[in-house]
């Protein structure tokens, strides 16, 4: 079995864009965030809507950074009811993981974690730390993740 760190410190931020320049308001804050990362030999989560220049489709998008700076990104599989409008359909048989000092790292966003078949794809990867973020904090939403 691993020898996992019994600590994992948790730390938020907010920056100001580079007004009226999205790519360099994106450059500076993925700069931002991997200097941080570096600095603090931390792993960092961040949650984005990610526009696809190819095809211009939104996803719901979880980035993960490695105290290295290498970045680790996982899409939403499919979004929930009116999501769907908005933001499109990831691949179905991708679940990206890190190796962390604490195990193995992946994530779920939102109601993806109410999908079944997703998380035993998560957990046969020897999941260890779960992340799921979402925009949905009532205590029913809480207790069952």
């Amino acid at each position: 079995m691993k020898d996992l760190k019994d600590t994992c410190r948790i730390a938020v931020i907010q920056a100001a864009p580079v007004l009226f320049d999205k790519a360099a308001s994106t450059e500076k804050a993925i700069n931002l965030i991997q200097e941080a990362a570096k600095e603090a030999h931390a792993w960092v989560s961040i949650g984005v809507s990610e526009r696809v220049e190819e095809t211009a489709t939104l996803y719901n998008t979880n980035l993960f950074f490695s105290p290295e700076g290498e970045i680790i990104v996982h899409k939403k599989l499919k979004p929930t009811g009116s999501e769907r409008v908005v933001w499109g359909d990831a691949q179905k048989d991708y679940f990206p993981v890190a190796e962390t000092p604490w195990g193995v790292m992946g994530s779920m966003i939102c109601w993806e974690s109410y999908m079944p078949l997703a998380r035993v794809a998560l957990y046969n990867k020897g999941l260890t730390l779960y992340i799921s973020p979402n925009t949905n904090d009532n205590p029913e939403w809480q207790a069952t993740i």
